[in-house]
């Protein structure tokens, strides 16, 4: 019987058939070893059992790989893999996904960059249908598009409400994620519409697992990355920070099984609430260290050049106009700080003289200074009024303070735009030129602020770019 285990030590084998002999019944040890056999002689006759799934580098001999794709820029977006999407909560993910599906659903450059016109879906857990009608309305406004226009290339969907949200689940059983029967409706709308983007909303709702697991986090990873090939497309996932203000909630697998990785801040002009940027600090298949800026502008994100000319021009007027008042800002609070009462009106205090000399303005000249000052009068953002301090002589302190929740009732009461402290008119730019001289500063000589510029123009000035 030894004789059949060819591949095997005789002895070896001889003395494990007598042992079985020796402890087992007859018919029980022939039926363990005929079995043994039947095993060995399969694993034989098939060969060495299952193998991994080789490539055939033969294959390659003579002939070119194909080129790497993206589905928006060169690399933002790689086909055949998946990209992941963060920032603060708040800052415009899912108006950017919606904004990116729509542009690739009908080939339209989004931020400067080229796309790859592919049919999209947006798939959000966060917003109901309605919300989601809505930002679909004005970002074609904005872009000059019509709904009918995206029929059958950009598919919106909304999980909102639902308590199946998950693509994956945690099997108890087992300790690793399931597909769920959500994630088989998903293959089945690719497959039905041909869809090369996926835009998944977000991570938090879609993995029905922990996040701080890595070997949860590569397999959910592994998932969205097998149906980007599987749709020879791209699949976009947004997610959160964590509370840390870390670019991520969880485990550092999210970093590492992504091949893209792009992030969303603030930024751009200070003082500017609608100026955004995008970087993208993980490129495995373009460059990376890339960064773009962008900006709400009526219920969507346009890139500056997608504005027309004129809005441009005022949008410069108004960054130009922030930038100003957000250091006038700093360097009145600087002094609040030290206790160093500046007045609005021409003297040895005068703000715009004083704030010129500080690190703080950055190298904001004087008359830039004081330009920004008329604006936060007129703004009702800064008053002259008693300060939190007593002077030498223990008399209250009194100057320019920023308008507080117990001292901001003078816009409230009709007061006129003109009026800094309640009932005083703040000085015109001739009485600001009248009393340079007792500034005794030799750049109090300057001249030519424009009197009271006009407030920053509203996002609701601007027009739509044409398409």
């Amino acid at each position: 019987m030894a004789a059949d285990f060819d591949d095997k030590d005789r002895d070896e084998v001889s003395y494990w058939i007598a042992q079985a002999f020796r402890k087992l019944p007859e018919a029980e040890a022939s039926a363990l070893v005929k079995g043994a056999m039947a095993e060995a002689q399969s694993a034989t006759s098939g060969g060495i059992g299952k193998r991994l799934p080789e490539i055939d580098l033969a294959s390659w001999i003579g002939i070119d790989p194909p080129p790497r794709l993206s589905l928006w820029g060169d690399g933002w977006l790689p086909v055949r893999t998946l990209t992941m999407l963060t920032g603060a909560g708040g800052i415009g993910k899912s108006l950017f996904a919606q904004c990116l599906a729509t542009c690739v659903a009908i080939g339209r450059p989004f931020l400067g960059m080229a796309v790859t016109k592919s049919k999209s879906l947006y798939m959000t857990a966060e917003d109901d249908c309605d919300e989601l009608w809505r930002r679909q309305l004005a970002i074609c406004d904005v872009m000059g598009i019509t709904l009918s226009q995206l029929v059958g290339r950009l598919f919106l969907v909304s999980l909102s409400g639902d308590g199946e949200t998950a693509l994956a689940q945690l099997d108890l059983a087992t300790g690793r994620l399931k597909q769920t029967d959500r994630w088989q409706e998903v293959l089945g709308t690719v497959d039905q519409h041909g869809l090369r983007l996926v835009i998944v909303d977000n991570a938090t709702d879609a993995m029905g697992g922990d996040l701080n697991d890595l070997h949860q986090v590569a397999e959910f990873a592994n998932q969205l990355t097998g149906l980007a090939l599987r749709n020879d497309g791209s699949v976009l996932l947004l997610h959160h920070p964590n509370k840390a203000n870390d670019d991520w909630l969880g485990s550092v697998a999210w970093h590492n099984k992504v091949r893209s990785r792009l992030i969303i801040k603030a930024g751009g002009i200070e003082g500017d609430p609608d100026a955004r940027m995008i970087l993208n600090p993980k490129a495995n298949y373009g460059p990376q260290g890339g960064q773009i800026n962008f900006r709400w502008h009526r219920g969507a994100f346009v890139s500056d050049t997608d504005l027309p000319e004129d809005s441009r021009a005022r949008l410069s007027e108004s960054a130009v106009a922030a930038t100003g008042n957000m250091v006038f800002l700093k360097c009145l609070r600087e002094c609040t700080r030290r206790k160093q009462a500046v007045s609005g009106s021409p003297s040895n205090t005068f703000a715009p003289t004083l704030f010129a000399q500080m690190p703080e303005a950055k190298g904001l000249g004087r008359d830039k200074l004081r330009a920004a000052m008329n604006r936060l009068f007129t703004l009702h953002q800064i008053e002259t009024g008693e300060l939190s301090w007593r002077t030498k002589d223990r008399k209250q302190a009194t100057g320019l303070r920023e308008v507080g929740a117990d001292a901001g009732d003078g816009a409230a009461d009709g007061a006129a735009d003109t009026c800094g402290e309640r009932g005083r008119p703040m000085p015109n730019d001739a009485e600001i030129r009248a009393g340079d001289a007792a500034e005794n500063n030799p750049s109090s000589k300057e001249e030519g602020a424009a009197p009271w510029p006009a407030a920053p123009h509203s996002a609701d000035d601007w027009e739509p770019f044409d398409a």
